[in-house]
């Protein structure tokens, strides 16, 4: 499998931010629509648009921005 291009690799491969925004995108949406479930709220056209950007902090530690 085709690493990164921030691991060294050739940069053909999804990178940790798209992975982290892609999952979270999707849980926010399936509890958008649980929510909107609970209180008989008929969604017709429903997206999410997710920008993420991953960083080391001073410690660090990675920072979801």
């Amino acid at each position: 499998m085709p690493s990164p291009k921030e691991l060294g690799g050739a940069g053909t491969a999804t990178n940790p931010e798209q992975l982290l925004a892609a999952g979270w995108s999707a849980c926010f949406l399936g509890a958008l629509r649980h929510a909107a479930t609970q209180r008989k709220i008929r969604l017709t056209s429903t997206s999410i648009r997710t920008e993420v950007a991953l960083t080391h902090g001073d410690d660090g530690e990675f920072v979801c921005r």
